[in-house]
């Protein structure tokens, strides 16, 4: 079974600066690589904690454990247009190969693009 199959559409948000025309320019985020994520909430007593220390909610996601999401990466679910940025390495928390559900977890925070 894949733990995937009841996954969320995400895609990916990559950040382009496009001239203005007057001498400036200005940033614009567009939809790159489509993809399935398992998006949660998490409470856990670290979660508190950075809550605590300015980190307005921390989630857990989980992807396919070959889609190249990076730190810092950011990404849109597809349902909500809800916006989250990648706040850990996910390849330093993937299952071993001979696993057989090939995914990967990560931390996320909700993330507002800049203007």
């Amino acid at each position: 079974m894949n733990p995937l199959a009841h996954g969320e559409d995400f895609v990916l948000l990559t950040r382009d600066v496009v001239p203005d025309n007057m001498g400036g320019w200005f940033e614009t985020w567009l939809e790159s690589a489509a993809f399935k994520c398992l998006m949660s909430f998490h409470n856990s007593v670290e979660a508190i904690t950075a809550a605590q220390q300015g980190v307005t909610s921390v989630f857990t996601g989980t992807i396919d454990k070959a889609f190249p999401l990076q730190y810092r990466d950011v990404i849109k679910r597809v349902s909500d247009g809800e916006i989250f940025r990648v706040t850990s390495h996910p390849d330093d928390d993937k299952v071993p190969a001979i696993a057989t559900a090939q995914i990967k977890e990560f931390s996320a925070e909700k993330f507002v693009l800049p203007r």
